[in-house]
């Protein structure tokens, strides 16, 4: 009888150590290959999580860590796992080279065909992956995700699964609300090395010397909650100089915290140690953990671990980690603003509870047994024979195509989920801000008896200031506003705009761009272009047309693009000069009405033409953000949707608008001259987008665009892709 057969295929290396979802898979593995007698394989690259450079000799050792490797396959059995695993010339994933990315696709799908696994485990959503699943999908039995943080919005994305995978029952829910899908838990599998022993850690041998353990945080990065962590630190350095706290590195170096503006370096009661292949011996000198995580935690593996070595945990009441905990440990509450945005040092009133504790657990030996006791009896839920024994039976029976529940039924359409507005007509307080943004407070702007909110008049002439050069109406503004509260959750401050988005609404009512129309006329624009940066950027334009009848087809090419002068995008490229469907098409083009329904006023002001210009089917749009006359950020869109914003040194910024960010690019070869163009098109403008293409190496213009996205595009931390207003406001700061 053929052994059965499982592999582990994705970008993302199975052997990184700070990656809780990776650990999670090599477990699974190693498993199945030492405990139930599967063939297990690892088709996988040396990316990793974090920003920084990995040290990849640690992995796979200094014989074979040698530059005249990258490019190639290595092959190695570890664990019970076969590896195969390509080396990257990064271990930082936005650097990925395409042709990396290329050939990795070319092996990984050999080694799919090759093997024929019965299972195939991976995760991760990039076009990368998207086509991985696909070639997977095609040569085994059952496709399994394997679904560990918060930042998927895309239900589509999980339609080739038989089975999605879970660490907790939160993570369940969260997705089941967020995009409708169903998924099952399996429960964290902690390897051996990362099991603590409770003979040797101080805990379960010693409590009484629990004084001269660490007050131990694992990977302390923004998201997890280092800056609660630093604000104990520095609290007890000055209270409890005796207590020594611990830092293990992960995702964020030493030197990274330094330039954040946090200094551990130079406080005397901690403790900076590299990342550890061998945890238990971080465990061993642990008498207390802290996992104070701001974000949306599916579980949190280092609680398991450090339970089952008996030892306290303190963790945030947040998302996962009560669930995880099990009865456990001590949670408190996070302050809301750290949740939103996680650079937020808590105050010392909030952390006095968490510090408060850690002196008892020290200074109170009963309360720390009992503790400790209590750690063990909820840890047990993690015995590393008891969670075994569950992915062999499951895995045994996913491999027959038994015990499945697919996250999708055939059929199912999910519908993507929107933020819903706020209830309309609660009663306002006379203190309270005027509900529509004037900064006023209610008593002194709209009242506090009367019609509901969303009749009552606005104080339009309140709103205007110097640079208004239109007065909008009272529908307008209730339109803006309703609109742009709908789409991105919170309602727009209008008399003193913080956001991007506020300040395009402010744009958009207040008329603040006197030109307005003719910077967003394509046609009567290219005027401007040509004096601020030169002929060459203007594609060749054959005719600009304001009715079919003035067609001359022998003017025309054999190719070109037509391209309307007053609405965004709308572009069609031209092969096969078919006379017939163009005339048609310019009369739908011509009659079209742009801007009605997003406030953007200009384009009812700029005469419809339709323009001929070369084509440019092959080109590739970069969109420069230009504020003040200097370039910002630079925006790429690509199919998926995805959209990756980048500043002017082409390193990908943390920041989604509207779309997932997408896999970063290489950096084109005319970069500087896109943005010295851009800048000298938006010079004397306090913000403009200016559109160009990139075509064989020529930079050529496209558009300037006043409103991106009308201002309703949410904007999004990477990590809380429910929304972000620090973001938006942040963004908004460069105008």
């Amino acid at each position: 009888m053929q052994p059965k057969k499982i592999m582990w295929l994705s970008p993302m290396c199975a052997l990184d150590r700070r990656s809780g979802a990776a650990c999670q898979m090599r477990s699974v593995l190693s498993t199945l290959a030492q405990k139930a007698g599967w063939e297990a394989y690892a088709v996988h690259m040396t990316l990793m999580d974090g920003q920084d450079e990995y040290p990849i000799d640690t992995l796979i050792g200094k014989q074979y860590a040698k530059p005249e490797n990258q490019g190639k396959t290595l092959k190695f059995t570890r664990d019970g796992i076969n590896h195969h695993l390509f080396y990257t010339r990064s271990s930082y994933g936005k650097n990925l080279t395409k042709e990396e990315a290329e050939t990795f696709y070319e092996r990984a799908k050999k080694a799919l065909e090759e093997i024929q696994p019965d299972v195939v485990l991976t995760f991760g959503s990039s076009q990368l992956c998207k086509a991985l699943i696909r070639e997977a999908r095609k040569n085994c039995k059952t496709l399994i995700f394997y679904l560990a943080n918060p930042s998927y919005n895309d239900a589509e994305l999980f339609r080739p699964f038989d089975q999605v995978l879970v660490p907790s029952n939160f993570q369940a829910q969260y997705y089941f609300e967020k995009i409708g899908i169903k998924s099952d838990v399996l429960r964290t599998l902690i390897p051996r090395i990362a099991q603590p022993d409770p003979r040797y850690t101080i805990p379960g041998a010693v409590p009484e010397n629990r004084h001269l353990g660490f007050v131990t945080m694992i990977n302390p990065s923004l998201a997890k909650g280092a800056t609660l962590f630093a604000r104990l630190v520095k609290m007890a350095e000055r209270e409890r100089p005796d207590i020594m706290f611990l830092a293990v590195e992960g995702r964020m170096t030493n030197d990274e915290w330094a330039n954040a503006g946090i200094d551990f370096a130079n406080m005397q009661n901690i403790w900076w140690i590299p990342n550890q292949q061998d945890v238990r011996s971080i465990y061993k000198r642990t008498s207390v953990l802290i996992f104070p995580s701001f974000w949306n935690e599916a579980s949190g593996r280092s609680i398991a671990e450090a339970q089952l070595g008996g030892i306290p945990v303190l963790g945030s009441n947040h998302a996962g980690i009560p669930e995880q905990l099990n009865g456990g440990g001590f949670t408190f509450d996070i302050p809301e603003r750290c949740l939103e945005k996680y650079q937020i040092i808590p105050t010392e009133a909030e952390v006095r509870p968490w510090l408060d504790t850690i002196y008892k657990l020290y200074d109170d030996e009963d309360f720390y047994k009992e503790s400790v006791q209590r750690a063990f009896d909820c840890g047990a839920m993690f015995s590393r024979d008891e969670v075994q024994k569950d992915v062999i039976e499951r895995f045994n029976a996913f491999a027959e195509g038994e015990n499945l529940r697919p996250p999708l039924e055939p059929g199912e359409v999910i519908k993507p989920k929107t933020h819903a507005p706020v209830v309309k007509g609660e009663k306002i307080g006379r203190n309270d801000p005027c509900p529509f943004g004037s900064g006023k407070k209610a008593k002194a702007c709209c009242g506090t008896e009367g019609p509901a909110p969303e009749n009552r008049a606005i104080d339009i002439k309140a709103l205007m200031n110097d640079s208004s050069t239109r007065e909008p109406t009272q529908d307008e503004v209730k339109y803006e506003i309703q609109m742009f509260e709908k789409s991105l959750g919170y309602k727009p401050d209008l008399e003193s705009p913080q956001t991007f988005n506020e300040k395009i609404a402010r744009r958009k009512l207040f008329g603040e761009v006197p030109d307005a129309d003719y910077l967003a006329d394509k046609n009567r624009v290219r005027q401007l272009v040509e004096e601020r940066a030169g002929s060459q950027i203007l594609p060749p334009l054959y005719s600009a047309i304001a009715s079919p009848q003035e067609l001359v087809f022998d003017d025309l090419p054999e190719q070109f693009t037509i391209m309307p002068s007053h609405m965004n995008a709308q572009l069609k490229f031209v092969t096969q000069k078919n006379p017939e469907d163009i005339r048609q098409y310019c009369s739908k083009l011509l009659q079209a009405v742009h801007g009605k329904n997003t406030n953007e006023y200009w384009f009812a002001r700029i005469p419809p033409r339709a323009m001929f210009t070369q084509l440019l089917q092959e080109a590739k749009e970069y969109r420069l953000f230009v504020f003040h006359g200097k370039c910002q950020f630079i925006q790429i869109d690509r199919p998926g949707p995805y959209r990756t914003i980048y500043d002017p040194d082409w390193q990908v910024q943390p920041v989604c608008i509207k779309f997932s960010q997408g896999e970063p690019e290489d950096r084109p070869e005319s970069l500087e001259q896109m943005i010295q163009a851009a800048e000298k098109i938006g010079e004397g403008y306090d913000f403009l987008r200016v559109d160009l293409f990139s075509l064989n190496g020529d930079v050529l213009f496209n558009a300037i665009t006043l409103a991106p996205g009308a201002g309703w595009e949410r904007f999004s931390d990477i990590n809380n892709p429910q929304g972000s207003y620090d973001m938006d406001k942040w963004f908004g700061s460069f105008w």
